[in-house]
């Protein structure tokens, strides 16, 4: 079905230049034909409550899709963005958690996890 719609778009694969690029141009050209979207990661973030509604703020001004929230002591936002957000979400949850990484079971966790 790719071949075919490489075919009807007239691209050529061109050993002697980046796949990469090679990729970019080609997709590109087959969103013509195709109905083509990044895919987007689900991802699950985990603040202290009193932290919450700053991440909620953050996370929509990002255009992430909030799927799920749950509040108790943690707030907890299940989230659909896309892979380029990753790490600025990452870094706003270490801010927000105030670096409180603990693994033990009675401490809680603030991160951001992938959410299947």
């Amino acid at each position: 079905m790719i071949v075919r719609a490489m075919k009807d778009v007239h691209f050529a694969v061109n050993i002697k230049k980046s796949p990469k690029l090679q990729a970019m141009k080609c997709i590109e050209k087959l969103k013509t034909l195709i109905p083509i979207e990044r895919a987007q990661m689900k991802l699950q973030l985990m603040v202290p409550a009193n932290a919450g509604k700053r991440l909620k703020e953050r996370v929509k001004a990002m255009e992430a899709e909030i799927i799920h929230e749950s509040w108790s002591h943690n707030c907890v936002l299940e989230v659909l963005v896309l892979p380029g957000a990753f790490r600025p979400l990452h870094e706003l949850v270490q801010e927000l958690g105030r670096g409180k990484t603990d693994t033990d079971k009675e401490s809680a966790l603030y991160g951001v996890q992938f959410a299947y």
